[in-house]
């Protein structure tokens, strides 16, 4: 059974001693960069016991600070022991703009997106926390910062959508309007280049076509693209197949009197490989999220169940750690121990009703 010092410890050893701590910036990054070198054996421990605590509806945020550090410091022993750092910093930000602390809930959400790129959550949140505690300049100076770099990357639209969120926060920003004006003149020149040129190309095209191809040519090659693998509705790897077969035979047959539509069809298959990539991408990542819950659910009620038995409430105990097994899968790696633990509590609980 967990006692108030062996959590104390606990805390300690992940956060360092409350004197000792600086700037929430500069704190976190030490502590985390600390705790990447601490034995792997008490980092479990300590795991073990601070998720016990976090469990209650509102923990301490001590609690929850050291929890992210460890999430972050050691994520393959925290993921084993089902530590979930942004799931943690998020309420660890939470708690702390309501008690008071906004500075350092803002640094807890950068940090964590820092570490998770990519995670829309986190991103939310920081925005949210940021207008509600005034920091409006800051997040400007954040949007600003994305949208240069994606003008850097190439990628204008996303980069014009960042600088209206600029705009959305701050109307006085004439020079990030100018900006989205001059970006959308230059990619309506742009596409007119374009249009320019596939017109050009479909011009060359159709004089080639009927300068060069005659009917028998015209029946093979229309022969081989009917004969291209066909895509199943949203499989992945269809697509990829057929992507690939049709660049083979733009390569073999780049001019006939259907090269448009396989133009077409390829650049249509691009956008739907990377939007069902992107998808699955999505969904994978929303399986490994419950999957960690799942197993952090499991992780709380065996551990609830051990300190009940060790408080001597076995018939607890037996329900808890009964709950851990309906909830873990046949091949969870602590059942055979956990079926022997429910045994020997039944076996017990039995013969005291004799």
């Amino acid at each position: 059974m967990t006692s108030t010092i062996i959590a104390r410890d606990a805390t300690l050893a992940i956060n360092g001693a409350p004197e000792t701590r600086g700037e929430p910036a500069s704190f976190l990054r030490e502590r985390i960069q600390a705790i990447s070198h601490l034995d792997p054996e008490m980092v479990e421990q300590c795991a073990e016991v601070l998720l016990a605590l976090a469990a209650s509806e509102d923990p301490d945020p001590e609690i929850l600070e050291a929890l992210t550090i460890l999430g972050l410091s050691q994520p393959r022993i925290g993921a084993q022991a089902g530590v979930s750092a942004v799931s943690c910093g998020r309420r660890l930000a939470s708690r702390l703009e309501r008690d008071g602390a906004p500075e350092h809930a803002k640094v807890v959400l950068e940090l964590l997106a820092e570490h998770h790129p990519g995670q829309r959550s986190l991103e939310r949140d920081l925005a949210a926390l940021m207008r509600r505690t005034g920091m409006v300049e800051d997040l400007v100076a954040r949007y600003l910062e994305r949208a240069q770099g994606l003008l850097r990357e190439g990628r204008t639209a996303e980069a014009i959508a960042w600088y209206r969120e600029v705009l959305l926060l701050d109307r006085s920003r004439s020079d990030v309007a100018r900006a989205i004006r001059d970006l959308r003149y230059q990619e309506v020149d742009q596409g007119r280049t374009k249009k320019r040129r596939r017109r050009a190309v479909a011009l060359v095209l159709l004089a080639s076509t009927l300068l060069t191809l005659g009917v028998l040519r015209e029946v093979r090659v229309r022969q081989a693209f009917a004969a291209l693998p066909a895509v199943d509705g949203n499989d992945l790897d269809g697509m990829r197949i057929r992507l690939a077969a049709l660049e083979e035979f733009l390569r073999r047959h780049p001019v006939w009197h259907g090269s448009l539509g396989v133009l077409a069809e390829r650049s249509t298959l691009r956008v739907g490989i990377e939007s069902r990539s992107q998808e699955l991408a999505y969904q994978a990542e929303m399986e490994r999220e419950a999957a960690a819950r799942r197993l952090e659910a499991i992780r709380l009620a065996r551990q609830r169940g051990r300190q009940l038995a060790s408080a001597g409430d076995y018939a607890a105990a037996l329900r808890e750690l009964e709950g851990a097994l309906r909830l873990a899968d046949p091949a969870w790696s602590e059942r055979e121990q956990v079926e022997r633990d429910v045994e020997a509590l039944r076996r017990y609980l039995e013969e005291g009703r004799q």
